[in-house]
C-alpha cells in the first residue's frame, strides 16, 4: 500500500466539479450525483488525496484477511493524526467524504469525543491557586479533617463565603489523595456530570490513568446501561483500588449548578454505596436534592454552613491587615464585621475600596456589606474607575464559565491572544476576583458574585453588545468543535437558527457519545417559530433518544417517552391550523427550503412527511415495549402499518421499519434466517449513507441474522467489519459485546476454541466488571473456563443477542 497517494481528488469551484490530478486516462473529473465513474476508477487504486470544499484529508485501502480491505480516512494536523473508518469501495461517496473531512478536521463523533475538551476539562480538575491575602482558618481546616469519619461533608452557604478557598486550602494542606472537580452549567446532565467525574477520579494520585475506562465507554454509549448499573461497575473498581491507607476524597465545588433529579438519585446511590475509604464533599450554595435527613439520623453526614464559614474578629482582623495599609483600627475591623456580618466577599470589597480611599471614616459610614450593595458598588464604583480596556475585558468576559486567553481574545476582538493573556495577569495582580485554576495561569475563573455584578453592568451599559458577544464565543468553540459549547452559546445569543443549524449536524453525534438527552434539552427549550420550521429536528431527536432506552430501567424509560412524548406533541401542536396562516411554514433542514403557504403542494408533503414520522415514533414506542411485556404477538397486528408507513427517504428513518421487523422475526418468531435477504439489501443502503447510527444497527442485525441462519463466513466478516468501525468511534460499547460473542460462537462453530476462549475469556473480563450490569444478558454465565465448558458458556449466546435486542429498533 502507498504511503504517500499518487492522485488527489480535488473540488474545483469554478467549474463544481471534483478534478482528479494528474488526470487518469479513465477519469479526468467527476460530477457530484454522476459519480459511476468514480466508483469504478477507486476500485482500481489502493490511496488517494481529498481536497474537498470541508478540508483535505488521505484516503487509504487496508488489507484484511482473504483479500478483503476496508478504506479508512487519514487528517495529520500539529503532529497528530487521526483516522475514521470508511468501509468498502461502494461508500466512498464524494458526500461521504465531504462529511468525513470535515469530521475529522473540524472535530467530530465519538472517538474525539473525549478528546475535545479535555483542555478544558483539566481546568477544573485542580483546586484554585490560593489568593494572595487569605487566612489560614485552622479551625474549620480541623473540622474537615475530622469529617473523613463519615462518607459525606457538605459545605452550604451562600456565594461569597469562602467555601472554595477553605477547600482548595484544606487540599493543598493535607497529604490525602484528593480528587477535585469545579463543576459549571455544561455538567447538568447525567453523561457529562459522571464522565468528568470519573476524569477526576483517576487524576488522584493512587488511581491509574486507565482507571473506569469502562464505565467512561458504557456512559459514552448511544444506549448506555442504567446508570446505577453504570456506578455499581465505578464502585467495584474503587474498591478494588483501595490499598492506600489514606483515604481518598472525592471533592466536588459548586454543585449547587446540578439540577437534573436524576443525577440527585444516582448521587444517593453512589454515596449509599461508597466504599469505606472513600469520603465525599460537596460545596454547595443551596443544599442538594440528597436524602440529608436520614444521612444525618444515621450520622453518615458532616455539615459546615454559613454561620461556621463567617470570619471572626481575629480572622477579619487578619485578613483586612494583610490588604490594608495603613491597617485598620480595631474599632474600624469591628464595624466592617458588624456591616457585613462576616461576609467574607463584603470584607473583601470594603478593602478594595479603602486601598484607593483617603476618606475612609465616610466610606465605612455608608458602607453597608450586602450582597446587593456589592452589585451596585461593584458597577457604580469599582468599574468606573477602571481604565475602559480594563473594564470592557471585564464586562466582555463575564459571558465566559472559564476564562483562558484564546477565547477571551475572540469574545473581546482583542488585538493578539497575548494581550488577552496579559489582560488576565493584570487582573489577577489587581485582586479583581480573578481565581486562577492551574500553576501554568492559563485558565481563570470570575469570582461568581462579581460575574454577576459584570453581566447585569453590562445588560444595562451594553445591552447591544450582549447578543454579539455570545456569538463571537459560539463561533470560537464552533471552530474547535467544542458543539456544547458553542449551542449553549448559540442559545444564550438567541441565535436560534444557527443553533438549530448545529443541532441537525450533531444530533447523531450527540447520540454517538452517550448525550441524546442533552440535544433534547435544548430542542424543546426551541421557541414556537423555530419548532414549526424545524419540526424534522425536534422528530429526529425523540428518534435518537428512543434508542438509548433499550437496557434501561423501567423508571429511566418512562422518563425518556415523557420527553419523547412532549417533542411530538410540540409538532402536533405546529401541524395544528394556525390562526395566522402566514407564520404556517416548514422547512427542509438538508435543503433549507421554506414554503410559503401558497405553495399548498410542498406544504402538503411535508405534513405528510412529519404525520407519517410521528405514527413510526408511536410505534417504535411500541415495539420496545411489547417483548419485554410479554405482548410481542401486538407487533403481527401493526406489521401492515408499519410496512405501509416505510417510504421515508431518510436512511435514519427506514431503520424504524427494519428494526420492527427484526424484533418481529428475530426476536418474537425466532425466525431470523428469514431476514439476511432484507439486511443485505438494507447494508448496501447504508454504506452509502454516512450514518454511523444506521451502519451499526445493521451490521448487528446482519451479524445476528447471519449466526442464526448457519452463516458463519457472513456473520465473522460482519462482526470484524463491525467491531474495526466500533474502535474508530470509541462508543458502542454495550453492542462491541454482542459482535464479539457472535465472533466466539463462530469460532466455536469452525472449532478454533483457542482463538474462541481467548475472545471469550476477554469479553468475559469485561462481563465480570459488567457483572451486576447484566449487559449481554443471562445466557452467559461466568464460570470455568475450561474447553469442556466452552459450549455451555457460548450456547447462551444467540439467545442472550436476541434478548438484549428486543427494543433495538
Amino acid at each position: 500500500m502507498p504511503k504517500v497517494p499518487t492522485h488527489a481528488l480535488v473540488w474545483s469551484g469554478e467549474r463544481g466539479v471534483y478534478e482528479l490530478r494528474p488526470a487518469d486516462p479513465l477519469l479526468s473529473s467527476v460530477v457530484p450525483g454522476e459519480e459511476e465513474p468514480w466508483f469504478a476508477w477507486v476500485a482500481t487504486h489502493a490511496s488517494f488525496s481529498f481536497q474537498g470544499q470541508a478540508a483535505r484529508l488521505n484516503v487509504l485501502k487496508e488489507s484484511r484477511l482473504r483479500g478483503s480491505g476496508y478504506w479508512y480516512a487519514y487528517h495529520t494536523s500539529q503532529g497528530r493524526t487521526r483516522k475514521r473508518y470508511l468501509g468498502r469501495t461502494e461508500t466512498l461517496s464524494l458526500a461521504r467524504l465531504e462529511e468525513t473531512a470535515r469530521m475529522l478536521v473540524h472535530g467530530s463523533g465519538a472517538a474525539q469525543a473525549l478528546d475535545q475538551g479535555m483542555e478544558l476539562l483539566s481546568s477544573k480538575l485542580s483546586p484554585p491557586r490560593l489568593p494572595h491575602s487569605f487566612v489560614k482558618r485552622e479551625r474549620l481546616l480541623a473540622a474537615l479533617d475530622e469529617a473523613l469519619a463519615t462518607p459525606l461533608t457538605l459545605v452550604s452557604a451562600p456565594a461569597g463565603f469562602g467555601k472554595t478557598t477553605l477547600l482548595a486550602t484544606w487540599a493543598n494542606l493535607r497529604p490525602m489523595r484528593v480528587a477535585w472537580l469545579s463543576l459549571d452549567e455544561l455538567d447538568t446532565t447525567p453523561t457529562r456530570f459522571w464522565v468528568a467525574l470519573i476524569v477526576a477520579l483517576r487524576r488522584s494520585a493512587s488511581l491509574s490513568p486507565q482507571f473506569g475506562n469502562t464505565v467512561l465507554a458504557l456512559l459514552r454509549s448511544p444506549q448506555p446501561p442504567p446508570l446505577s448499573s453504570c456506578l455499581s461497575v465505578l464502585l467495584s473498581e474503587l474498591e478494588s483500588h483501595q490499598v492506600h491507607p489514606a483515604p481518598l476524597v472525592l471533592l466536588l465545588d459548586d454543585y449547587q449548578m446540578i439540577d437534573d433529579p436524576v443525577i440527585h438519585q444516582s448521587m444517593a446511590f453512589f454515596l449509599e454505596h461508597l466504599p469505606a475509604k472513600v469520603h465525599l464533599i460537596l460545596s454547595s450554595r443551596v443544599d442538594p436534592g440528597l436524602p440529608l435527613s436520614r444521612l444525618r439520623v444515621r450520622g453518615q453526614l458532616t455539615e459546615i454552613r454559613g454561620n461556621d464559614l463567617r470570619f471572626g474578629e481575629v480572622e477579619a482582623n487578619q485578613y483586612l491587615g494583610q490588604m490594608l495599609s495603613p491597617p485598620l483600627s480595631a474599632e474600624e475591623v469591628q464595624r466592617l464585621l458588624s456591616r457585613t456580618e462576616g461576609w467574607i466577599a463584603g470584607l473583601q470589597l470594603a478593602a478594595l475600596t479603602l486601598q484607593k480611599r483617603e476618606d475612609r471614616a465616610a466610606f465605612l459610614q455608608v458602607f453597608t456589606g450586602s450582597q446587593r450593595y456589592l452589585l451596585d458598588y461593584v458597577q457604580e464604583d469599582i468599574l468606573a474607575r477602571l481604565p475602559a480596556p480594563v473594564r470592557d475585558f471585564l464586562l466582555y468576559t463575564a459571558i465566559l464559565s472559564r476564562l483562558e486567553a484564546a477565547v477571551c481574545q475572540a469574545v473581546t476582538a482583542e488585538p493578539s491572544i497575548a494581550a488577552s493573556q496579559q489582560m488576565l495577569a493584570f487582573l489577577e495582580r489587581a485582586n479583581l476576583f480573578l481565581v486562577p485554576l492551574d500553576e501554568e495561569r492559563r485558565w481563570y475563573r470570575l469570582h461568581e458574585l462579581f460575574r454577576e455584578a459584570l453581566l447585569a453592568a453590562l445588560h444595562t451599559t451594553h445591552p447591544e453588545m450582549v447578543p454579539l458577544l455570545y456569538r463571537r464565543a459560539a463561533d470560537f468553540y464552533e471552530a474547535r468543535g467544542e458543539w456544547a459549547e458553542a449551542i449553549t452559546h448559540r442559545l444564550a445569543a438567541a441565535d436560534f437558527s444557527a443553533a438549530v443549524r448545529l443541532m441537525e449536524q450533531t444530533v447523531e453525534q450527540f447520540w454517538v457519545r452517550g448525550e441524546a438527552a442533552t440535544m433534547a434539552h435544548w430542542v424543546l427549550a426551541l421557541p414556537e417559530v423555530l419548532v414549526r420550521k424545524h419540526a424534522r429536528l425536534l422528530l429526529t431527536t425523540a428518534l435518537y433518544l428512543l434508542n438509548t432506552v433499550t437496557l434501561t430501567t423501567g423508571e429511566q424509560r418512562e422518563r425518556v417517552h415523557t420527553e419523547v412524548q412532549q417533542l411530538m406533541a410540540r409538532v402536533e401542536t405546529a401541524l395544528q391550523p394556525q390562526s395566522d396562516e402566514t407564520s404556517y411554514q416548514f422547512s427542509v433542514p438538508h435543503a433549507g427550503a421554506v414554503f410559503p403557504p401558497e405553495n399548498l403542494e410542498a406544504r402538503a408533503a411535508e405534513e405528510a412527511l412529519l404525520l407519517r414520522r410521528l405514527r413510526l415514533l408511536r410505534l417504535f414506542l411500541v415495539s420496545i415495549e411489547a417483548p419485554a411485556t410479554g405482548e410481542g404477538e401486538r407487533l403481527s397486528s401493526l406489521q401492515q402499518e408499519m410496512q405501509e408507513l416505510d417510504r421515508d427517504e431518510e436512511i435514519i428513518w427506514q431503520m424504524v421499519p427494519l428494526g420492527y421487523n427484526f424484533v418481529l422475526h428475530y426476536t418474537v418468531r425466532q425466525e431470523g434466517a428469514r431476514l439476511l435477504s432484507q439486511l443485505l439489501d438494507a447494508k448496501r443502503q447504508v454504506n452509502q449513507s454516512g450514518s454511523h447510527f444506521a451502519t451499526i444497527k445493521v451490521m448487528q442485525w446482519l451479524a445476528l441474522a447471519a449466526l442464526e441462519a448457519g452463516r458463519l463466513r457472513l456473520a465473522y466478516e460482519e462482526s470484524l467489519a463491525a467491531l474495526d468501525l466500533i474502535k474508530q468511534m470509541a462508543g458502542y460499547a454495550l453492542l462491541k459485546g454482542y459482535f464479539e460473542i457472535v465472533l466466539v460462537e463462530v469460532w466455536y462453530q469452525w472449532n478454533r476454541l483457542e482463538e474462541a476462549h481467548e475472545l471469550l475469556q476477554t469479553t468475559l473480563h469485561d462481563a465480570a466488571a459488567w457483572q451486576q450490569l447484566d449487559l449481554l444478558g443471562g445466557g452467559i454465565c461466568i464460570s470455568d473456563a475450561g474447553r469442556d465448558s466452552q459450549r455451555s458458556v457460548v450456547g447462551g449466546t444467540a439467545g442472550t443477542a436476541r434478548g438484549g435486542t428486543a427494543g433495538a429498533a
